[in-house]
């Protein structure tokens, strides 16, 4: 799994999973929202995006989907998250 520190406002963190397409993005407060994302270069533009946040938002939002809450793939996405902030 890939991790990035960013510099935002919004977004303290970014994970991506190449084996499973999965972003995860940590915001400021420290919530943790996954999305299904098969586009690694994406991924790449908002880490270099001047502001984060917003390329989310407007470029990769409106083309990935937010994983339930409950599901599976997205609870051992969060385990494995949260080994890595340890």
């Amino acid at each position: 799994m890939l991790c990035w520190d960013l510099q935002s406002r919004s977004i303290k963190r970014i994970y991506y999973d190449a084996t499973e397409h999965l972003l995860g993005i940590v915001s400021a407060r420290g919530n943790l929202r996954v999305f299904d994302c098969p586009d690694r270069m994406l991924v790449d533009k908002m880490v270099e995006a001047e502001k984060p946040g917003t390329f989310f938002e407007l470029v990769i939002a409106p083309e990935v989907r937010q994983l339930p809450t409950f599901s599976l793939r997205r609870l051992r996405f969060s385990r494995r998250v949260r080994q890595d902030a340890e």
